[in-house]
């Protein structure tokens, strides 16, 4: 008999003194200005842009040097500027994809709480629980060090 172990989501929180809309679109329409691409890629130093196309069913991928393209994942909710979610399979087949949503609520005119939920780790099977811990502190640099460091300086 096979136990199969729940995994609680991933949640980050973040407060920017940006508005909604434009935290909603440094995420998406910017991702190539702050993700770090070089460190957190299938090409690594080789990865040449990171886009997200947007509407449901878009591809978030990569392109490398030699125009290779590399799907990370796909949008499954686009609700502009409210909030995104997407299936996240890198460096796995897609039915093996986690989900992804990010919310984005305008707390005023410039003002905007974002929040990253990262769940659905069963579906990796027997690498969930080390892949589960490598993105808890690996969402803490991209989501809170390079997202938010992006969206506070730009």
């Amino acid at each position: 008999m096979t136990v199969q172990t729940k995994f609680e989501p991933i949640t980050k929180t973040m407060t920017v003194a940006r508005g909604q809309a434009e935290t909603f679109e440094f995420f998406t329409a910017r991702i190539n200005d702050w993700w770090p691409k070089h460190t957190h890629s299938i090409g690594q130093e080789k990865t040449a842009r990171v886009d997200f196309e947007p509407q449901v069913g878009g591809r978030i991928f990569e392109t490398q040097e030699d125009g290779t393209e590399v799907q990370w994942g796909k949008v499954i909710v686009w609700d502009a500027p409210h909030r995104i979610v997407y299936s996240w399979h890198l460096r796995n087949p897609e039915e093996k994809g986690t989900e992804v949503e990010i919310s984005f609520t305008a707390l005023g005119d410039d003002e905007c709480r974002v929040d990253l939920v990262h769940r659905n780790w069963e579906k990796l099977g027997a690498d969930a629980a080390r892949i589960h811990d490598q993105y808890q502190g690996g969402w803490d640099h991209v989501f809170g060090e390079c997202f938010g460091g992006f969206v506070k300086a730009d």
